[in-house]
């Protein structure tokens, strides 16, 4: 892919993880007051959305003769990839996990802070997060395709990643500190504005820092570790900063500490080098 055009594609790609949640929020306010359903019926359609992908993506395997023979350990080693050596792709690294650790709590807690903290039912709060939800898929949508454009035309994407992260830090404390619903609103519009840029370039900026771009797909597989592993470790802290006070529901203490990952996670984008 020419690189004055990634961040235009990585620009309609990015959202589509947003759009997948909003998906599965949706299906979980038809079937309220069943919790069984309320995980299955998700599954049911990523199930079948693989069904899709494998039926109608081409596949080329790779020539068996290239290949050498398969063992577990030299796969566990191929996952290493030295953060000394590849410092650009180790800072993109840390970035992406601090970021998404604050996110986490976002996605972890979201729904407390509307029954504990803005006093509505659990059935009343699974609506309201849909409608968060939707609000904030929407201003992810209207920042991806537009962030994008614009960093390929600048040829920038520090700065976006930067400036989107720091975004994203203030919509999560606005999430934080709501004491209404209208507020909540807010912060997960401001979230979503910074979310659909940082998206949008930061893959861009990723792809061009990759260790060796000849084993592409194993590094991405490395990075999406970026991803996934804050989302088990972000219930695991939270509680650290939700007991602050006495009690377990110190929201605001708990969405600072998510602040404070966001701007670490912004900062890490400026010693990068490869990628102005």
């Amino acid at each position: 892919m020419p690189e004055q055009q990634r961040g235009r594609v990585s620009g309609i790609l990015g959202p589509m993880s947003n759009i997948g949640i909003l998906v599965g929020t949706f299906l979980t306010t038809m079937v309220v007051g069943n919790t069984s359903l309320m995980f299955l019926l998700p599954g049911v359609f990523t199930f079948a959305a693989i069904g899709l992908l494998i039926a109608f993506l081409p596949d080329r395997p790779a020539d068996r003769g290239l290949l050498g023979p398969f063992r577990l350990l030299d796969l566990l080693r191929s996952l290493w990839v030295n953060p000394f050596a590849h410092r650009d792709f180790g800072w993109a690294f840390a970035g992406r996990f601090l970021l998404f650790t604050g996110n986490a709590f976002k996605l972890t807690f979201g729904f407390y802070v509307i029954t504990d903290r803005l006093g509505y039912s659990p059935a009343e709060a699974v609506s309201l997060v849909f409608t968060a939800t939707l609000v904030f898929t929407a201003a992810s949508l209207l920042t991806a395709t537009f962030g994008g454009l614009l960093s390929d035309r600048t040829g920038r994407r520090k700065v976006f990643v930067l400036v989107a992260s720091l975004i994203m830090g203030v919509g999560l404390l606005t999430l934080g500190f709501a004491t209404t619903y209208p507020q909540y609103l807010i912060g997960s519009a401001i979230l979503g504005l910074g979310t659909g840029t940082y998206l949008a370039v930061d893959m861009a900026l990723v792809v061009r820092v990759l260790p060796n771009p000849d084993n592409a797909a194993k590094d991405l597989g490395v990075f999406q570790i970026a991803n996934s592993l804050p989302q088990s470790l972000a219930p695991l802290i939270a509680p650290l900063f939700l007991t602050i006070g006495g009690g377990n529901q110190n929201y605001p203490a708990a969405f600072t500490a998510a602040l404070v990952f966001a701007v670490l996670g912004a900062l890490t984008v400026i010693p990068i080098r490869k990628v102005r």
